[in-house]
């Protein structure tokens, strides 16, 4: 018998020596990345993993088996990812069995396998045969004849040909056992599919049933639908053939008790994995593996691992960067050799949530390193997401699996796979957590527990090493609490001197003032410097209080004072009020305490408030600028590591720094407590924060760039996120523009409100004013007046609007606004001249706006790039044969934004896409890496719309440049926007909408939505903007202007308005505009008081006019 390597469902894209492809000796199947390719008949591995990733010409990667004895015939697999290879030289291959999954490696366009077949001697000195023909008769993976799980043939499906077992809002032929008109058979078997599977018998379908079969599908090579047809119903039923390896073992881990070996073994479960540690604060006090228990899994030879995780969620173990990782490190390892865990045996730490990249680069990350710094790497393991899976292989962060198979130690739970089909499994895991409580209610002896399926030999379990140790004492740390978990007031005290501006924030800096210990004060301190002006610390404790004398947005004068791009530059200074000497206290001047001579660690350990305040003050600092809270020693200093340290630490790694040691200070000294202070501020700094606090500090406000330190007008560029997120948040509740920068819309709000409660009228946003929006629900009385139709505002472009940056003409001008606030615009092809074809031709250029007040017309203050007077090009190309690179969109995501634009060589003819990036405002823009062909999905990937929704996904309306196609969706998460890869398509396929199906035009073939030209899609008060060219045949020729609630929403029934129709030249007017396109809505837009839109005009004919115009238009 011979088994196909995929599934039949799948079709075979190019076929054996065509008349296009002479030279094509095998076939292409085309199947999505990660689709099992399994072994056709018996054999041995001539090549497989041990081949170096990538080095086999054309194919990237292959599976070569040897089957001339017995079949006569060698077979080639091709294009897989080199990781997903499970086979290796020498191996000998039962039919049916796994070898590899689908991939798009060496010279491939898509995802599929390439198959081969080669006559004797083989595929050296044979002949390709076509491996269509040696495929006649095969069977699909996992559907050979064989046993029943009770000794018995499979039954036959039991539903009608084309129906197959689904949910109940699917189509007629979806069966679903929840209508009530199903007939008995049909019901009683699906429970008995169930029954085969483990699962409750309920006869209906249900998430548990849909897993189950998605699981079955992923097995077996057949598409991971989750519907029951008469494919994964077999599948469902049979067994293992004789002669493959042993099935995916399943073990169990558990929290709320111990069942014990026993019963795990009872159940038919294979082993477990088991936690190394209770978590009293959780209500878990019988989670960790006792020796007892470990002696019973050990007796029976069922497999152990070992797994670590106390906290969760806000107290979660990996939110303590790396001086977590070493406790924890060190006393799992104490506790799995208790019990008689091996050396040599890796642990599993838990990263148990949905976090984000930043947060596995800031923590996460941090945390695995200081694990293995206990360990040693190859010992560490990780439970983690799907992408996360990917991440620790990228920052190479955990152990190898030895078993040959280049798996990772990577657990991967069937949860948070973004947006992918349950039972996608990374293909770096070697544990799938399949089965989760409480979604899937599985239990032993009564006690609720997870299933997870072992994906390679190696699993990481106690058996596999080989050198178990006497156990030692468990030795753990006392743990470290806060004094005032909601924290400490910071009070605001002006007069220390200060640098306007800040750098990068690299690194806090802790001092002391070199006063005595316990007499002086806070503001004493900050009085002094005030007087003298020779120096000054962001924030000052003392043992009772904490003051802030210096914004953070502004630099101290806390090292050396040398030039403007000193230390002071990008460091946060924090000085503990007293000496740094052993001698606490004198009577004579100067003071007696010298460096070799400093504080002892049980003295400073006296100062528990303060260390309990100077903690909470850098979680403050950490929070809001994004500095790690790792210590920073004078190496790390020396290296520019990003972290916690000292002016003594700075010192000395200055020498390497800088290239000379810049001062003499030795405060703060290395006999200092950090671990204690940094393990308390780690704990503060995973405390939630109110989110209705005042985001700025106590006595600060949001007021005019020209005002004092204490105002903030988020226009400098340094402030943190947190003050721009929070006057955008104030600005939307009262429902003017949500700029995030203090405009004259804010002040006029303010100065209302301020008349309207009788307060002193300054235009300025206190805490007062914050609060009284935000948590009492004060609004503006007179809301804007509707805009009742379209109104032309200005010309946007053109002689007397943009000639004196050098763009005459342009066009397009598509708009974002920056991490700083201002209105950056990206325009297209660019003339200095009023003409089209004229002189100094480039593309991409931009120009910013400070414009608040858009109903007066856009007004540009500013070229992007090197020289603010002139719109360069915002990279170097030539444009030789008509090469122009058009933008397509542009987003802003945290702190950079991202342009897509169309290659086009020659007007129309696109070649490739690609974003570019910019980490200033948009000053200056790098390539990503990120390139897309002009074919992708059919070309229908070219010309971009894109925005972000709250939940981290960026979605991207697309079409064709050539104004002849219609729309697709897709979405990709913000962390991975510069990954090909990662874009998800919304589709139509078995009968329904989905994401992860290839897309499908979401909006095509009807009159005046047939054809479309530029887009641009925004989120403006909770709803999502669609505006586009239409370009259609028929009623077409116009701006249209569609009103969603999410980005999947039918637009074949969504209700469309058309603010402005062309028109004939000699007859335009307010809402008629000749030979338009281009329309793209202006940041600060509303939907009560009417949209900003700009919108391109080009007459073809004279090249002049050629510009982009200002519109006002209503929405309803």
């Amino acid at each position: 018998m011979t088994t196909r390597p995929v599934h039949s469902t799948f079709r075979v894209s190019s076929g054996f020596r065509t008349p296009e492809r002479p030279d094509h000796d095998g076939i292409d199947i085309a199947a999505p990345v990660g689709t099992p390719i399994f072994a056709p008949v018996d054999g041995v591995i001539v090549e497989g993993a041990e081949r170096l990733a990538g080095s086999v010409s054309g194919f990237g990667n292959w599976v070569w088996l040897d089957a001339q004895d017995g079949h006569g015939v060698d077979l080639i697999f091709g294009h897989m990812r080199h990781a997903s290879i499970l086979v290796k030289r020498g191996d000998r291959v039962r039919e049916g069995e796994q070898i590899a999954s689908v991939g798009s490696e060496g010279q491939s366009t898509g995802p599929h396998v390439h198959f081969e077949v080669w006559g004797p001697p083989g595929r050296i000195g044979g002949e390709p045969r076509n491996p269509q023909d040696f495929l006649q008769g095969a069977v699909d993976p996992g559907t050979q004849p064989g046993p029943d799980l009770d000794g018995s043939a499979p039954e036959a499906f039991p539903l009608p040909r084309g129906f197959f077992y689904g949910p109940l809002e699917g189509p007629a032929s979806s069966i679903s056992g929840r209508h009530g008109s199903e007939r008995p058979e049909w019901i009683a078997g699906l429970k008995r599919w169930q029954q085969a599977r483990g699962l409750p018998q309920t006869g209906v379908y249900d998430q548990a049933t849909a897993d189950a079969a998605r699981t079955v599908q992923f097995a077996n090579g057949l598409t991971p639908d989750g519907l029951i047809g008469p494919s994964t119903w077999r599948a469902g039923f049979t067994s293992s053939s004789p002669g493959e390896r042993p099935p995916r073992l399943q073990l169990v881990d558990h929290a709320a008790a111990r069942p014990g070996a026993q019963a795990v073994k009872a159940d038919g479960y294979h082993g477990a994995v088991r936690y190394l540690v209770d978590s009293p604060e959780r209500g878990l006090i019988n989670k960790k593996l006792t020796p007892e228990e470990a002696a019973g899994y050990l007796g029976l030879e069922m497999p152990l691992v070992s797994n670590w995780q106390k906290g969760k969620n806000a107290t979660a173990d990996w939110r303590r960067g790396f001086d977590g990782g070493v406790a924890d490190a060190e006393a799992a390892d104490a506790w799995h050799r208790h019990c008689g865990g091996p050396a040599e045996a890796p642990i599993f730490f838990s990263i148990d949530d949905d976090l984000s990249l930043a947060e596995w680069n800031s923590m996460a990350a941090h945390y695995l390193r200081g694990v293995a710094s206990v360990l040693g790497k190859q010992r560490v393991g990780a439970y983690c997401k799907y992408l996360a899976c990917d991440w620790a292989v990228e920052d190479d962060v955990v152990g190898t699996c030895r078993d040959g198979s280049g798996k990772r130690f990577l657990w991967q739970p069937n949860t948070w796979l973004g947006g992918r089909p349950l039972g996608t499994i990374s293909e770096h895991a070697c544990l799938f957590q399949r089965l989760i409580h409480p979604r899937d209610n599985i239990k032993v002896a009564g006690i609720n527990v997870d299933v997870n399926d072992t994906l390679t030999a190696d699993f990481g379990q106690w058996q596999y090493a080989t050198q178990p140790v006497t156990p030692d004492p468990v030795v753990v740390p006392d743990p470290i609490s806060v004094r005032e978990p909601d924290g400490y007031d910071i009070a605001w005290h002006a007069g220390p001197g200060s640098r306007s501006g800040h750098g990068p924030y690299k690194r806090i800096y802790l001092h002391t003032t070199e006063n005595q210990d316990w007499i002086s004060r806070a503001e004493n301190v900050a009085d002094g410097q005030a007087a003298r002006r020779d120096g000054s610390y962001h924030y000052i404790v003392d043992d009772s209080r904490i003051i802030q004398t210096v914004s953070t947005k502004n630099a101290s004068w806390s090292v050396p004072v040398r030039d403007v791009n000193d230390e002071n530059q990008v460091s946060v200074h924090i000085a503990l009020v007293g000496t740094s000497g052993a001698i606490p206290r004198w009577t004579t001047n100067p003071s007696p305490n010298v460096e070799s001579n400093p504080k002892k660690r049980s003295v400073w350990l006296e100062h528990d408030k303060m260390l309990d305040m100077v903690a909470f003050t850098i979680a403050t600092v950490s929070k809001e600028h994004h500095i790690p809270i790792e210590r920073v020693d004078i190496a790390g200093v020396g290296n520019d590591v990003h972290g916690v340290s000292s002016h003594n630490n700075y010192t000395y790694g200055s020498v390497k720094l800088r290239g000379f040691k810049d001062g003499t200070h030795w405060d703060v000294p290395d006999t200092f407590p950090y671990d204690v202070v940094l393990a308390a501020a780690k704990q503060y700094a995973a405390i939630p924060d109110d989110p209705d606090r005042f985001p700025l500090p106590n006595g600060h406000y949001w007021g005019p760039l020209s005002g004092p330190q204490e105002s903030w007008s988020n226009r400098f560029g340094n402030e943190p996120q947190a003050s721009k997120d929070g006057l955008r948040r104030w600005q939307s509740a009262l429902g003017i523009a949500p700029t995030s920068v203090y405009d004259d819309a804010t002040r006029d709000a303010a100065t209302a409100m301020q008349k309207a409660k009788g307060w002193p009228v300054t235009g300025h946003v206190y805490a007062g004013e914050w609060y009284g929006v935000i948590k009492d629900g004060w609004r503006l009385p007179n809301p804007a007046a509707v805009l009742l139709g379209t109104r032309k505002i200005t010309n946007a472009t053109g002689p007397g609007h943009t000639d004196q940056f050098g763009m005459a003409a342009t066009d397009l001008g598509v708009m974002t606004r920056t991490p700083s606030g201002r209105i950056l615009a990206v325009f297209g092809d660019t003339f200095r001249d009023p003409m089209v074809g004229g002189d100094d031709w480039r593309s991409p250029v931009a120009l910013y706006s400070d414009s608040t007040n858009l109903d007066n017309g856009i007004v540009w203050h500013e070229a992007a790039g090197a020289d603010p007077n002139y719109a360069r090009q915002l990279w170097p190309y030539d444009h030789v044969g008509g090469t122009t690179a058009l933008p397509s969109d542009v987003i802003t995501i945290g702190q950079d934004i991202y342009l897509h634009v169309m290659i086009n060589e020659g007007l129309g003819n696109v070649v490739r896409t690609e974003i570019w990036t910019s980490s200033d405002n948009g000053k200056s823009w790098r390539p990503t890496g990120a390139q897309f062909d002009a074919g992708l999905h059919n070309g229908f990937a070219q010309l971009w719309t894109w925005e972000r929704d709250t939940d981290g996904w960026v979605y991207v309306f697309s079409t064709g440049f050539q104004r002849d196609k219609g729309i697709i969706l897709r979405r990709v998460r913000q962390d991975r926007i510069t990954d090909p890869g990662a874009y998800i398509g919304w589709g139509w396929r078995d009968g329904r909408w989905n994401w992860g199906n290839p897309p499908t035009p979401v909006l095509e073939s009807q009159p005046s939505a047939e054809k479309f030209g530029e887009m641009c899609l925004r989120r403006i008060q909770n709803k999502w903007v669609l505006v586009n060219f239409d370009a259609s045949t028929t009623g077409g020729y116009d701006i249209d202007l569609r009103l969603l609630d999410t980005p999947t929403d039918n637009l074949y029934v969504v209700p469309k308005t058309t603010p402005i129709r062309g028109s004939a030249w000699g007859e335009e007017g307010n809402d008629r505009v000749a030979q338009l396109y281009g329309p793209c809505i202006i940041p600060g837009s509303t939907l009560d008081a009417g949209l900003h839109l700009l919108v391109s005009q080009w007459k073809t004919t004279d090249g002049w006019p050629y510009r982009a115009m200002h519109f006002k238009v209503p929405v309803r």
